[in-house]
């Protein structure tokens, strides 16, 4: 899979994860301890999500991983460059199914850091999901009226 997009390419895809987890997990200021072990179950799970692709990128160690240095700056221009690539050079199913996946991450990470009895997603999670999902050219508020995140989230309990 590797072998269809150039060096750069495959880098800044083994990357978004990473970027994806910050966005949201810094949207309310800090990536907490909830943020980033909830981050680690998800990359356990991986072996279970239906894209490969997905599957490809996620760190095998994901607790190095986000010791890497992160840019914010650079997130919008990240994600449309994702998008565009994905477009191009992928299968548009599976470039979909990707999509998909990396909001399911956003919501997983959104989730983790809310508290007993309280709406676990933050004003400011939420916003930062449908940003995230405009920058990739995917429809939040319809694909959270689906069970798509709910579906590949069921692989992580």
């Amino acid at each position: 899979m590797e072998e269809i997009f150039t060096q750069l390419e495959w880098e800044m895809l083994k990357a978004t994860p990473k970027i994806v987890v910050n966005y949201i997990g810094k949207a309310d200021d800090k990536l907490d301890k909830k943020e980033i072990e909830a981050f680690g179950k998800f990359c356990n799970a991986k072996r279970q999500f239906k894209s490969d692709l997905f599957k490809a990128v996620l760190p095998d160690n994901p607790n190095e991983y986000l010791n890497e240095p992160y840019e914010s700056a650079k997130n919008a221009d990240i994600f449309r460059e994702l998008d565009a690539t994905l477009d191009l050079k992928f299968d548009p199913v599976d470039g979909r199914m990707f999509k998909h996946h990396l909001m399911a991450l956003g919501v997983h990470i959104a989730n983790a850091s809310g508290k007993l009895f309280q709406h676990t997603i933050s004003d400011v999670e939420d916003e930062a999901l449908y940003k995230l999902g405009r920058m990739i050219d995917v429809d939040a508020s319809q694909l959270f009226r689906t069970t798509l995140v709910d579906d590949i989230l069921k692989n992580v309990e």
